[in-house]
């Protein structure tokens, strides 16, 4: 609850812990929710945490999400949800517990109009709020965006909408050249449009962005699978394709963060970064989830942590979370580090 208070603060961009102004509380802020697929803590190419020498990719490239930590708060102890991406969904949605939410079959009976979601909420606050998702839903309930106070989205949607593949079978060992991988690129021109829109009609807004990269299939750019097949690999990340696919998310991670900036909003915008759950221990994963041994031939894709999706070990839960806007002290700072303490 103390971290809860704290964060709650620290997102009105009261550095000082005092209780938000009356004219703070009218200049609506805006939020921006970037949730990324099957990401693991240690997949850029900075460090989760500056502590641990191995908390960064030993292969991948990120060099605009890089750029975005520096000007951002990162939370080295970062968690989701759930270890698998519909739980950690609605949690995210309705601001419960997964386990308080139900499985597939028990969600869509628990859901009522009594669970409010953070379209709802903020439209409780200020009417003028515009909300919008795009990408990646998969609630797996037959329940749309629209039904939780979105104004606008790619309705429905799960995985099947993001792969290019069309078996379980080859999903692991085969990949894909897209110039659009993953729906990035359309993703991205979406939700612009979305920011553009709200700008010029004077709305605060609620945007989430919900990519289906990096869960499988592998769909990356010919040029950046090139670059990727050209270079060693690390000892923990070898896949040119996954690589590759990284590199094309984090393009268009820097593309929307710098249009917050050119649309004059960014003084009043808070953008979060996270993954909805851990990257797979291995690829192919390894077939005994529950008990996974203490070593392996090779290092696990989430190393240092352990394990990956489908586990509640570190690498299943443990994932990047990054907020930039307002009143949000860069890392290091005093505060992330007592907050990760608790």
């Amino acid at each position: 609850m103390v971290r809860l208070i704290l964060v709650i603060y620290l997102l009105f961009g009261v550095s000082s812990l005092k209780v938000p102004s009356k004219r703070q509380l009218e200049n609506r802020p805006n939020f921006v929710l970037i949730l990324t697929d099957d990401l693991g803590w240690s997949c850029f190419s900075s460090k989760m945490d500056d502590r641990v020498n191995d908390s960064k990719s030993d292969y991948y490239e990120t060099p605009k999400i890089d750029l975005f930590i520096k000007k951002s708060m990162r939370f080295s102890k970062g968690y989701a949800p759930d270890p698998i991406c519909s739980p950690t969904r609605r949690s995210i949605q309705f601001g419960r517990t997964s386990i308080k939410m139900g499985d597939d079959d028990d969600f869509p009976q628990k859901y009522t109009t009594a669970l409010h979601t953070i379209p709802q909420v903020l439209k409780s606050i200020d009417n003028r709020y515009k909300a919008a998702h795009f990408g990646k839903w998969d609630l797996r309930a037959k329940i749309t965006p629209e039904q939780l106070g979105y104004d606008v989205s790619d309705g429905d949607t799960g995985n099947v909408n993001g792969n290019i593949g069309q078996g379980k079978e080859e999903k692991w060992e085969r990949h894909f050249f897209s110039e659009n991988p993953k729906q990035m690129d359309s993703l991205n021109a979406r939700a612009i449009k979305f920011m553009k829109d709200q700008v010029n009609s004077k709305n605060p807004f609620y945007l989430q962005v919900s990519h289906y990269a990096t869960h499988v299939d592998f769909v990356t750019r010919q040029n950046s699978y090139d670059k990727f097949k050209a270079k060693p690999v690390g000892k923990k990340h070898d896949n040119p394709a996954w690589a590759g696919m990284i590199y094309d998310l984090d393009t268009k991670i820097g593309e929307l963060e710098r249009m917050v900036e050119n649309l004059g909003i960014a003084d009043n915008t808070y953008i979060v970064l996270m993954a909805d759950n851990g990257a797979v221990e291995f690829i192919p994963p390894v077939s005994n989830k529950l008990d996974l041994p203490a070593s392996f031939s090779k290092q696990m894709r989430n190393f240092p942590l352990r394990g990956g999706k489908w586990t509640l070990y570190e690498g299943g839960i443990r994932v990047p979370f990054i907020v930039k806007g307002p009143g949000i002290q860069k890392t290091p700072c005093r505060m992330c580090q007592w907050l990760d303490g608790i």
